[in-house]
């Protein structure tokens, strides 16, 4: 639990806000279907798209190292054109935020997600305006695990570690969190079946609105 009440809370984006396997799976079954590939299921992709793009294509796609970067190339250059549904966006998402909103609390974004898919993904399931600032891949030192983002979030935003919750739905985001010295919040979206396990129930939110409730104990 956060050391004072909270004044910022920064959220992961692929699978905490948006349930970003929908779009990944579309585009990895088109690839694969051009490899002479079967199609893969959303929920053999889900926990892939947690371990940044070129494992992603490594383990989605089955190619060797020497193939992986051209085929992340042509994975991204599809992702910048796709149509990504509004309806990807987590439930109760808009709640949450508006809720922070109201309460004074700024909200920001730390994904290893490249800028341009990034702000792609914000604007088309219409949440870019709670996000004035996000760090991506390659814009820190280190992507996370490291805290290097969180740190430089921190930083941006004026706020101390212990005034900060980070909201993540995998193991490279608790392990940031905890690098930084930052209050973790688990949201439960399938990405890590692990953590879910592990996770203890006060850091649990079954539903992003729940946020509003944990708040409530400062």
């Amino acid at each position: 639990m956060p050391s004072r009440p909270p004044k910022a809370v920064i959220y992961d984006l692929d699978g905490t806000l948006v349930d970003s396997a929908v779009t990944v799976t579309d585009i990895i079954n088109m690839m694969r279907f051009e490899m002479a590939l079967p199609p893969a299921s959303a929920e053999f992709i889900r926990p892939l798209t947690s371990l940044g793009g070129r494992q992603l294509i490594l383990s989605a796609l089955g190619c060797n190292e020497f193939e992986v970067d051209v085929h992340l190339e042509e994975f991204r250059k599809r992702y910048r054109t796709a149509e990504i549904e509004p309806d990807t966006l987590f439930a109760n998402v808009r709640d949450a935020l508006d809720g922070l909103q109201a309460k004074g609390i700024v909200t920001a974004i730390c994904t290893n997600k490249p800028r341009q898919l990034a702000e792609l993904t914000l604007r088309s399931v219409g949440i870019d305006k709670y996000f004035p600032e996000m760090i991506c891949d390659g814009e820190a030192v280190r992507n996370k695990p490291a805290p290097d983002p969180l740190n430089e979030l921190l930083v941006r935003l004026s706020v101390h570690p212990g005034e900060t919750i980070y909201v993540g739905d995998t193991r490279t985001d608790f392990e940031a969190a905890h690098a930084a010295d930052v209050d973790f919040l688990f949201f439960d979206s399938g990405y890590d079946v692990d953590l879910a396990v592990a996770i203890s129930r006060d850091k649990l939110l079954l539903k992003h609105s729940d946020i509003l409730l944990y708040l409530n104990q400062f």
